[in-house]
């Protein structure tokens, strides 16, 4: 029995640049879209599905409604688009 592998998306971000960290709270966030080829968002990876990414973390595991495997799109040719509120990204990875 062959089992699946599990690929998923990390984030180095802090959603508290620039401010307070006990100020920002959950008003910062780090959000993850993905995109198909021709831009259009990939079903259950839309930015109101990604779980906002509220904490310092180098490196943080991006989840969808609680989903963070990305296996099914391995091979595609996707886009990832960020959205950043009171935030700064560093890097993102797709790992195994």
């Amino acid at each position: 029995m062959n089992a699946r592998r599990r690929t998923a998306t990390n984030a180095n971000a802090d959603p508290a640049k620039g401010n307070r960290p006990e100020r920002a709270g959950e008003q910062n966030y780090v959000r993850v879209e993905l995109l198909d080829a021709d831009g259009e968002v990939i079903e259950g990876h839309a930015r109101n599905d990604c779980d906002p990414i509220h904490v310092d973390d180098g490196n943080h595991t991006v989840t969808w409604k609680g989903n963070s495997d990305v296996f099914g799109l391995a091979g595609e040719v996707i886009r990832v688009k960020f959205y950043l509120k009171g935030a700064e990204l560093y890097a993102t990875q797709f790992v195994e």
